[in-house]
């Protein structure tokens, strides 16, 4: 079967890995492709509650960057293009929202992270719990369409805030934002904002309101006639109002283009200045794209393994360029590891504390005695992060 789908998907065997997996209601059974393009997470169920029903799903696909470097210049190689969108690249988890059938064609909805199957919880985050929160909160989520039920689209969604940690560091506990939507059909995306209006999708219940949007950077100010032009100006407008701090950076990740083909969108990322830089510049990963591959990396694992970041890693970057930023990758993974013991103690520290109505600054004052003067604004950021101050 492995071997089928490699053909049917033109894919390596390399790239499909096996799930056998509860969702709550059914048993499902297949393969997630780690193919780094359209393909990327797709989701190959083979079987439902042990009876045969093949389907593949796509997902999330994975972001290029659009352009190439030389030892002197970039080369954009922007399509030609009819019209272009661009909207904020959130960091968080990558949630889409699916629907399969079993044997008998009953359809159900479905979600999962990039490079799993189903929502799970683990001892770093609790996704599917947290998406319970959004599931409640917006209702295209919790009663999805009928292009989603019938399977004619996937959404994908990202969800992210202090809750949810990253690199990014927001000031909103928890929340989501529609990304686009996956033709199932011709594999291609869409925009939230340019899905064609028909009856299915306009009914009043159906209506995506604009609170769930990604938001879209002000692209009148760049000159949204000039792609490149306002593709570069972000760029330096991220580089420009980004803040570096010891847990994180205060700002974006950048931005999601959606260029128009005559008869498709693509999408391309944006990053600042100052990550494209050490990137391009010395031909090694920087610290900025490790940390977050390695908090992905544990939607896939229960702890944090060096194989399994190299292998994520591998998937965007060149062999070469994964070798020469190993001792980096190994310095993130422990600095990573020392936050997640970190927040730990300050969680079952913060847990022993037995009346925790007494306010924060006799909850930070009882804190003190356990951690050094140094380590007090850290433990007021993991309390903050976690809600409870």
């Amino acid at each position: 079967m492995k071997t089928i789908i490699a053909e049917q998907l033109n894919v390596n065997e390399s790239t499909l890995n096996a799930f056998n997996e509860f969702d709550g209601t059914n048993q499902i059974e297949g393969y997630i492709c780690h193919q780094a393009d359209h393909r990327y997470g797709a989701l190959i169920i083979t079987k439902v509650n042990g009876k045969d029903a093949f389907q593949i799903i796509y997902c999330t696909p994975k972001l290029q960057y659009p352009f190439k470097t030389t030892d002197t210049e970039r080369v954009y190689h922007f399509p030609k293009y009819t019209e272009f969108l661009a909207y904020e690249k959130l960091d968080g988890t990558n949630i889409c929202q699916y629907s399969y059938a079993d044997a008998n064609g009953k359809r159900y909805v479905g979600y999962k992270t990039r490079l799993t199957a189903v929502l799970k919880s683990s001892k770093f985050g609790d996704f599917k719990a947290l998406w319970g929160e959004m599931l409640e909160k917006y209702h295209i989520i919790k009663n999805p369409p009928y292009p989603i039920i019938t399977g004619r689209y996937t959404a994908s969604y990202e969800l992210f805030g202090y809750r949810n940690p990253h690199l990014i560091i927001y000031n909103k506990p928890l929340d989501t934002k529609l990304l686009f939507f996956v033709n199932q059909e011709t594999l291609t995306v869409i925009p939230p904002t340019r899905i064609q209006p028909s009856k299915v999708w306009m009914e009043d219940k159906y209506i995506i309101s604009n609170d769930i949007y990604a938001e879209a950077p002000n692209l009148k100010m760049c000159g949204n006639d000039n792609i490149v032009a306002a593709y570069e100006t972000l760029r330096a407008n991220d580089e420009k109002n980004n803040k570096k701090t010891d847990d994180g950076i205060i700002g974006t990740e950048g931005s999601v283009f959606y260029v128009k083909t005559d008869n498709q969108w693509i999408m391309y990322k944006e990053k600042p200045e100052s990550v494209e830089h050490e990137h391009w510049a010395t031909g090694s990963i920087p610290e900025d794209i490790i940390i977050p591959t390695i908090w992905n990396s544990l939607e896939l694992t229960q702890d944090i393994e060096f194989d399994t970041v190299v292998k994520m890693l591998l998937e965007e970057f060149t062999e070469a360029q994964v070798n020469k930023s190993t001792e980096r990758v190994k310095r993130c993974i422990i600095n990573v590891q020392n936050s997640i013991i970190f927040r730990d103690k300050v969680l079952s520290e913060y847990d022993k504390i037995e009346d925790k109505k007494v306010g924060k600054a006799k909850i930070m004052q009882t804190l003190s005695a356990q951690f050094s003067k140094y380590e007090m604004r850290k433990v007021y950021n993991v309390l903050h992060q976690a809600g409870l101050v």
